[in-house]
């Protein structure tokens, strides 16, 4: 599974689920109290993800 999520700009947090064959896959970004960005994916087996982090340009 690919996704990408403009996060720069994240002031507190955001949700997203996606549909996939296996059910969905639930992610959660939240703005962390030192500016960094934590991620959480709950996705079902048989689903695999990477998390990437990109710095700001």
């Amino acid at each position: 599974m690919k996704t990408a999520a403009e996060l720069f700009s994240l002031r507190t947090s955001v949700y997203q689920e996606y549909p996939t064959p296996p059910g969905l896959v639930h992610i959660r970004h939240e703005r962390q109290s030192d500016g960094s960005i934590k991620t959480e994916v709950n996705a079902p087996a048989g689903v695999s993800y990477t998390i990437i982090k990109e710095e700001a340009t």
